[in-house]
């Protein structure tokens, strides 16, 4: 716990930034290092976990992962529109050839 500060450097550059962070005891944080518009760093202090084992509010979105629900009714549409569209391009090609061969042939 306390107040930390931090030099925090680009890769291939010699400009150095400074971070600071006050950090409490028991907690959990994410230091984001993220390019300013000065062109140097700039850093985000995130807290993941409170002490006690409290989550703060607007905590990450991690989305669930693979446990998460998709919804797969877009790609069952997709799916079936191809096949309509297959079939009826099939269909129309083998109505064209079928004609052809029916039509007389003139000498």
């Amino acid at each position: 716990p306390g107040k930390w500060t931090l030099q925090v450097q680009p890769a291939g550059s010699a400009k150095q930034s400074v971070v600071t962070a006050t950090l409490g005891a028991g907690n959990v944080y994410s230091l984001l290092v993220l390019d300013s518009p000065n062109g140097g760093l700039t850093g985000q202090l995130r807290i993941d976990a409170r002490r006690q084992g409290g989550v703060p509010l607007g905590a990450v979105d991690t989305g669930a992962g693979g446990t998460a629900q998709r919804n797969t009714t877009p790609v069952l549409i997709g799916a079936a529109v191809a096949v309509l569209l297959g079939g009826g391009l099939v269909t129309a090609w083998l109505f064209t050839v079928r004609r052809r061969r029916l039509r007389p042939q003139r000498l």
